[in-house]
């Protein structure tokens, strides 16, 4: 068996390692080889994805900010980065196979990934090809058609890669972590030999094996209350750490480790987890039952990681120092990364190969370059002032109404996936019913859950920043795909305001755009006067929603949701 992975961070190490370690407990004879597939891919793109990669988190995030956007909403833009990563890197990969002549391939990383699926779809790789996915979000990103199963560490990304990759392509499995994380120590242990006090609260701070993110400010934070020990880590950027030493040497309360393997005492150890990556150090903290709060996140996939633990209530997300500070009095729950009992290494053993078309190489790289740049044209003139050019003279301002003869008023409930249960509950006792909008849909169970309640599922389009709204298109045709109800489509714009780009592109897949009034529903007044089709929507709180039904109830309307609206109008 081949294992790919490569050093860009440590995460993908750590994966491979793990994976390797419960692979040679199930089966003591099996052959492992881990390759490191920077090496096969050559120097170019070792350049490009190790070195280019650190660069761009270093000095320039907002540059990977935008190519991980594109990537991750634009199908021809993930076409487009395939093709390169395959031109570059496929001879390479293809022949370091060859020489290793593995009966089964995984992949850890998802550049490999990418190649790897290309060389299977091609017939250049004949065996199983598998992989993981230890992020939480942009699995897009990491998934790819030509692989037979991707294990996920979460059954809420399952369908996010079976949508890229097709049915039966993922499963999810117990979080891929080192073997040592299950056999941590007590934290009265840990204490002990780390040497920190027993009864104060201690607090470590990571940003992974590359030591990116605000660290200093994440310290700075932590070390405000008295009683708090900081321990931060630098990983493996001897820079970082001379920064963080002579930024903190006056304090006896912090101290400055490099890289170290003895992450399972200092988890086991720590109160809560202040983190910038996500990834696999996310995972550990929670095999060690340590709360996290992601903090200080560079450009790129670390906000979308960060989105994705927090609406699956695996961790905080502090935008800012403030929001630190109320996460620190109140860390979040540990709640565990999933229920699956699976591990990798068992299910890869039991895994079956799916009937995949070889496919012939397309070239179609210079077209598809074209449209790339026409895009990015488009870009530059589509933003929010552009859209305001041409809304007044002809009026294109989303729906603040949906015109009906019934005596209801239009309700979005906008909320993190934990929270859906909860409100839907507080609708159902009204009796009422309402429309639930989101940036990506929520689980299978989730959507059932909500039809039987005969409530609706809208698309919430993203802010309509340069990064932001080119997956309007994609974003709106999943939505109808995944949702079988038919009737209209409906998209909340952003309360930030819509772009020119996202109007066209919403319009283009025949959505009906509807105003975000969110601030205007927060703060409503008994004697505030509603009218029939009004559309509000409710703050993602059972208290707000339970005000505002009883207004709605007080004059004699019924909440109902934007589809039910369109249907009686």
């Amino acid at each position: 068996m081949a294992i790919l992975t490569a050093d860009v961070g440590e995460g993908h190490v750590a994966a491979a390692n793990a994976l390797a370690s419960e692979l040679s407990a199930l089966d003591r004879d099996a052959e492992i080889v881990v390759i490191d597939v920077l090496a096969a891919f050559g120097r170019t793109l070792r350049l490009v994805l190790r070195d280019g990669y650190r660069l761009q988190l270093r000095r320039a995030p907002w540059l990977f900010g935008l190519i991980f956007a594109l990537a991750l909403r634009v199908r021809v833009a993930r076409r487009i980065g395939r093709a390169g990563l395959t031109l570059l890197g496929g001879r390479g990969l293809a022949r370091a196979l060859a020489e290793a002549r593995p009966d089964i391939v995984v992949s850890t990383y998802p550049a490999a990934t990418s190649v790897l699926g290309a060389l299977r779809l091609r017939g250049r790789v004949t065996v199983p090809v598998y992989a993981t996915i230890t992020d939480l979000a942009g699995a897009a990103f990491w998934a790819h058609p030509g692989i037979d199963l991707h294990l996920v560490m979460h059954a809420a990304v399952v369908d996010e890669v079976e949508r890229e990759a097709g049915a039966g392509s993922a499963r999810a499995i117990r979080p891929l972590v080192g073997e040592k994380f299950g056999l941590r120590p007590a934290r009265a242990d840990a204490r002990a030999a780390l040497e920190l006090p027993l009864e104060e609260r201690v607090v470590v701070v990571s940003g992974g094996g590359w030591a990116v993110g605000d660290l200093v400010g994440a310290v700075e934070t932590a070390r405000e209350d008295a009683s708090t020990n900081v321990i931060c880590l630098a990983g493996r950027d001897e820079k970082v750490r001379a920064k963080l030493e002579s930024e903190f040497c006056d304090d006896r309360r912090v101290r400055v480790l490099p890289f170290t393997d003895r992450m399972p005492e200092l988890l086991s150890a720590a109160d809560v987890l202040i983190h910038s990556t996500g990834g696999v150090t996310l995972l550990e903290a929670l095999a060690c039952d340590c709360p996290v709060i992601a903090f200080g996140v560079p450009r790129g996939h670390g906000p979308a990681l960060a989105r994705a633990a927090a609406g699956l209530g695996l961790a905080a997300h502090a935008r800012t120092r403030d929001d630190l500070r109320r996460a620190l009095v109140t860390p979040p729950q540990v709640s565990g990364a999933d229920a699956a009992s699976l591990t990798a290494g068992a299910a890869l053993l039991a895994a079956p190969t799916r009937a995949i078309a070889r496919r012939q190489p397309r070239r179609r790289l210079v077209p598809a370059l074209a449209v790339s740049c026409a895009l990015g044209a488009f870009v530059l003139g589509s933003s929010e002032a552009a859209f305001a050019v041409v809304d007044g003279p002809f009026d294109l301002k989303p729906l603040a109404a949906i015109p009906t003869a019934k005596p209801w008023v239009g309700v979005v409930v906008e909320a993190p996936q934990p929270e859906i249960p909860a409100l839907a509950r507080v609708i159902r006792a009204d009796g009422a019913s309402a429309s639930f909008a989101f940036h990506r849909l929520p689980d299978p169970a989730t959507l059932r859950m909500l039809s039987a309640d005969g409530d609706g599922v809208i698309v919430a389009l993203r802010p309509a920043g340069v990064d932001d709204w080119l997956g309007t298109l994609d974003q709106l045709r999943d939505s109808r795909k995944r949702d079988a109800r038919r009737g209209a489509l409906f998209a909340l714009a952003p309360a930030t305001g819509l772009s020119a780009g996202q109007y066209l592109l919403a319009r283009a897949a025949g959505a009906r755009l509807v105003a975000d009034t969110h601030a205007t529903s927060v703060g409503l007044v008994s004697s505030e006067r509603l009218v029939p089709g009004q559309v509000v929507v409710a703050a993602a709180d059972t208290s707000a929603l339970r005000r505002l039904l009883r207004l709605i109830a007080k004059q004699r309307l019924r909440a109902s949701s934007l589809q039910a609206l369109e249907q009686a109008s």
